[in-house]
């Protein structure tokens, strides 16, 4: 029997009220969002983890962080100084492999659909989200069809990377 797909999303908040931020993840179904921030602090009002998980289950949407699944400080400050995203997507996937647990959690959760990672960067070609969401959707078993919204406010269906 062949396994059900559904739709794992991502989104970043970058340039967005929480206000907007609903009413993406709402137009979409969306009703877990997934934090993938290794520091689930912003300095933009109502993004820090708190402060959204409040405000997301207020509104129906539960708020789930995978702080282990984020940028690890070296692989994110390499990548500020010298902007070479395939070294970020190689170091990451490689940090990855070390997350075996966390990933088959995300995966379990993205599994039910209705899912979003959420991190920063509006642009998922280059944010480290567009990373998992590859490997969540391409784990063994996985049927989970990766789309990515906020660009442009249409969604992005499949893999930026070519």
């Amino acid at each position: 029997m062949k396994k059900k797909s559904a739709t794992l999303y991502t989104i970043g908040y970058e340039g967005r009220t929480p206000e907007e931020l609903l009413a993406i993840l709402s137009e979409h179904g969306v009703n877990r969002v997934a934090d993938v921030r290794q520091m689930p602090l912003s300095r933009k009002p109502g993004f820090s983890k708190s402060a959204l998980a409040e405000f997301l289950t207020s509104h129906g949407i539960e708020y789930v962080g995978f702080p282990q699944l984020g940028t690890p400080p070296a692989i994110r400050n390499q990548y500020k100084k010298n902007g070479d995203f395939a070294r970020l997507r190689r170091d990451y996937l490689a940090y990855l492999g070390t997350q075996g647990p966390e990933i088959a959690a995300l995966r379990e959760l993205a599994a039910h659909g209705g899912c979003a990672l959420l991190c920063f960067e509006r642009d998922p070609s280059k944010c480290h989200r567009s990373i998992l969401a590859e490997v969540l959707a391409s784990g063994p078993g996985s049927a989970l069809r990766v789309e990515h919204l906020g660009l442009g406010d249409e969604a992005v269906e499949g893999d930026l990377f070519g």
